[in-house]
């Protein structure tokens, strides 16, 4: 594969994705962007402790 400045390489991503800390399962969410930034919008929050922060539930 001979790559060069300004090339493009796609990905597939699913569309909703789970974020994991110490595995163990924390958010699930959609790929976005952010003041031109990859980001993550949160939809679910598993954690108990985090449950608060959950204003759609």
């Amino acid at each position: 594969m001979n790559l060069k400045k300004g090339d493009v390489i796609s990905l597939d991503k699913p569309d909703v994705i789970q974020v994991y800390s110490d595995g163990h399962p924390v958010f699930s969410g959609r790929y976005g962007l952010l003041n031109k930034q990859l980001a993550i919008k949160i939809d679910d929050i598993f954690a108990p402790s985090l449950l608060p922060f959950n204003k759609a539930k």
